[in-house]
């Protein structure tokens, strides 16, 4: 590859360079650091400085070799709609896109960044996928990345690059990726994204939780939340206070299964994939699995990539963390 790819998060950025060695694909470099404050929520022009100061330096302790980066938009940025047409040539979707996309977002069209990929054709119709984005949105992304002293080559969403690295072949999965502030939950059939949808839920209520259940800091809530989770450890305190927000989260799960089978029965989900920081909340595999009765694993971003024992074991513990900047850097 010769790109790397950048994952702005309101909490951290994340960074992964790989290349193509033959038919293996090697780690080049890997890193990550908190963000700045406020990040790419604030208008301010000093905070963006700081955001493209802090991705200069992770770039130089990381050691990456190329300039050329991809970066993915925020889900909170994006809408994502799996559209059917009638059986239409490419150049008539490309039409029809243009001419119908107001009606599939919430946004005029000239304010917005489309983007479409066809995912499926049959004598019945074509599915398409439509993702749009607000102009000003990518505009504040591409200011940041550039004034890192950077060359963007592409973009896309923080689901599209996660189904990239974590989706299985040959099976329908429900994938979802607990950020700070949100959870994002995509259905990706045979390695397509096919349908997402996001929840309120995620790490930073947790932490919010523990810290108001327990009556203790924020710092130590954080650290009580990823030490015992859902574990019986400390009397229960922390998982019966956690408890209710996971069942919630599992709630926000099975509708999303519900909505997508609904036009989808042909294609039941056989399994979760959890990343994201949370995902390595203590216990929480067994309870989604037993919440939602399918298999339940923590997607491993790096199932793709040759690392030496060393590296693989010292990535093993952030490895959620990675994976929507290793999706991007996998992009040919």
């Amino acid at each position: 590859m010769s790109h790397f790819g950048l994952d702005i998060g309101s909490h951290s950025i994340k960074l992964v360079q790989l290349a193509r060695e033959g038919k293996n694909i090697k780690l080049v470099a890997a890193g990550v650091v908190q963000a700045p404050p406020r990040g790419l929520a604030s208008e301010s022009e000093q905070d963006l400085l700081k955001i493209s100061e802090t991705i200069k330096k992770l770039i130089a302790d990381a050691k990456v070799t190329t300039k050329n980066v991809v970066f993915a938009l925020s889900e909170s940025l994006v809408y994502t709609r799996l559209v059917s047409f009638p059986p239409l040539s490419n150049e008539e979707i490309s039409s029809a896109i243009q001419w119908q996309a107001e009606g599939y977002i919430p946004i005029p069209k000239k304010e917005a960044e489309l983007d479409y990929e066809i995912v499926s054709r049959s004598e019945k119709g074509v599915e398409v996928l439509l993702v749009a984005s607000p102009k000003t949105a990518v505009n504040k992304y591409l200011k940041v990345i550039t004034a890192a002293g950077l060359t963007p080559v592409a973009v896309e969403t923080e689901l599209l690059a996660l189904t990239r690295a974590l989706a299985p072949t040959g099976k329908t999965a429900l994938i979802i990726d607990f950020g700070a502030s949100s959870a994002d939950i995509a259905v990706a059939s045979n390695r397509q994204l096919m349908f997402t949808r996001s929840a309120p839920l995620a790490g930073e209520a947790l932490t919010r939780a523990v810290a108001q259940g327990i009556g203790i800091e924020a710092t130590q809530a954080e650290e009580y939340k990823r030490t015992y989770g859902l574990t019986a450890s400390l009397e229960g305190k922390v998982k019966q206070v956690l408890s209710p927000l996971v069942a919630q989260m599992v709630d926000e799960l099975a509708k999303a299964r519900a909505f997508w089978q609904q036009d989808h029965s042909q294609l039941p989900i056989d399994m979760v994939v959890l990343s994201g920081g949370t995902s390595g909340l203590p216990d929480i595999v067994p309870a989604i699995a037993e919440g939602l009765g399918v298999e339940v694993s923590i997607g491993n971003p790096f199932a793709q990539v040759i690392l030496d024992v060393k590296t693989g074991q010292a990535l093993a513990p952030f490895a959620p963390l990675y994976a929507i900047s290793v999706g991007l850097a996998l992009r040919d």
